[in-house]
């Protein structure tokens, strides 16, 4: 129990100083060219063991999509948005994570079959401390995820999912945020 308790303690000053970084433009980006999907499923792989133990199966339809973009930060995008999607969805569920790209934006979903979130809450879950009553939630992952995105020039939403429950989305440039010639940026940048 103790080490249950310090393992979240640190998650959530992990996720704190993340956000607060973040929020103040500090965060340091990385971006280069790179295949996304590669990220994606890299990403999906890690989450095969735990969802198999509430019998949830996870299903890909990825693209190879080529784009510039901070790998780290977008693979930590993808592990928030599984996680919630993994909390969310009832045993024996499925889970289906898409990578498109298209007129020069990148598209990545992942949709679940818990339950919808309702239309007047679907602005407050990407703000900070909000939280679904999950348990061990910090209310901070969907605020890390946005402020990401936001980073990359892009944009992040959810809406109701064609398996029954929520369709969480993000779209960003395929040629990245807008720089002024170095490789390193910063959130602010």
């Amino acid at each position: 129990m103790i080490k249950k308790n310090a393992e979240r303690l640190i998650r959530l000053v992990s996720n704190i100083l993340d956000y607060e970084r973040i929020s103040m433009g500090t965060v340091e980006m990385n971006f280069r060219g790179t295949n996304l999907k590669d990220a994606f499923q890299e990403v999906v792989a890690g989450f095969v063991p735990l969802a198999a133990k509430k019998n949830v199966s996870i299903r890909t339809k990825t693209m190879d999509v080529v784009a510039r973009f901070d790998e780290d930060r977008m693979k930590q995008v993808m592990t928030n948005l599984l996680s919630n999607a993994l909390n969310f969805s009832p045993d024996s569920g499925n889970i289906l994570v898409t990578l498109e790209g298209r007129d020069g934006d990148v598209y990545g979903f992942v949709e679940d079959m818990g339950v919808r979130i309702p239309q007047g809450e679907r602005e407050n879950i990407f703000k900070q401390y909000y939280t679904r009553n999950v348990a061990g939630g910090t209310g901070l992952g969907l605020a890390i995820c946005r402020g990401i995105i936001e980073a990359h020039g892009g944009e992040i939403g959810v809406e109701d999912s064609h398996l029954g429950g929520s369709r969480f989305w993000f779209r960003i440039p395929k040629q990245g945020k807008e720089r002024r010639g170095n490789e390193k940026t910063t959130a602010r940048d």
